[in-house]
């Protein structure tokens, strides 16, 4: 008797295990939503311009709906476009990988960042070397932002251990000095006064 109930509860334990597993291995790895919530258009800061003028930023937050995890894992991905002021947060690469994205059960969150507003500026170094570190300062804004928001009410239940950060072209390229630019300093003397001139 005693065999036969340890038979059985192993059964159900094992059977349990199973499922659970059967369940995580899903999440993440395929749509497991259908439908995604759009929080749209938060303000995380602000850049000027050197006409004075200043333009907001902004990220959105897209969220599975119906999600009843208590802290889901948290992607950051930044729009491309070769860093100029055309492309935003809403291309729609960036869409499709966000949505994509939240099906499986993410958060995904698309800030925007300063660009090259004069095309000229892609011939001339120095505004080559201010632009990415302006948007270098807006994509760490944005992370700031995010981080606060987690330590107070965190209102989209991010998990604060489980942060991954992505780009497309431009927003590869920001997310990479963001990571691996650690000191100001360490940029080439040439380029660390042109830094330096750069707001923030």
């Amino acid at each position: 008797m005693k065999s036969t109930l340890f038979i059985i509860l192993s059964f159900i334990i094992l059977n349990t295990s199973l499922q659970a597993q059967e369940e995580c291995s899903e999440r993440y790895q395929s749509k497991v939503f259908e439908k995604v919530k759009l929080t749209g258009s938060i303000q995380f800061g602000s850049w000027a311009f050197q006409n004075g003028n200043t333009k907001n930023l902004y990220y959105d937050v897209y969220e599975p709906e119906g999600d009843t995890a208590e802290l889901r894992p948290l992607v950051i991905l930044w729009h491309g476009g070769s860093f100029m002021d055309l492309f935003s947060r809403t291309s729609p690469d960036i869409v499709v990988m966000a949505k994509d994205l939240t099906k499986m059960g993410y958060v995904v969150i698309s800030p925007d960042y300063r660009g090259i507003r004069n095309p000229l500026d892609f011939f001339d170094m120095k505004a080559l070397v201010q632009i990415l570190i302006g948007s270098a300062i807006d994509g760490n804004k944005a992370i700031c932002h995010i981080l606060n928001n987690i330590d107070n009410e965190n209102p989209f239940r991010i998990n604060k251990e489980e942060i991954f950060a992505g780009g497309v072209s431009g927003g590869s390229i920001l997310g990479l000095h963001i990571l691996l630019l650690e000191n100001i300093e360490d940029i080439p003397a040439q380029f660390l006064n042109w830094a330096k001139e750069v707001e923030g």
